[in-house]
């Protein structure tokens, strides 16, 4: 179950990459996130997966 939770939180995460890029390219009224904040949250993501 755990591993399954992981998963899915790294799919959120690469979903959130897509978003930030959309937002950048178009910024239709919306504020894009920093990109920054995903890529942080992603290597804190995989370095759990490497040591579980």
């Amino acid at each position: 179950m755990e591993k399954k939770t992981t998963k899915t939180l790294i799919q959120r995460v690469e979903d959130e990459d897509i978003l930030d890029t959309d937002l950048q390219s178009i910024q239709v009224g919306h504020e894009p996130r920093p990109r920054q904040r995903a890529v942080k949250k992603k290597s804190v993501l995989e370095e759990e997966i490497s040591n579980p």
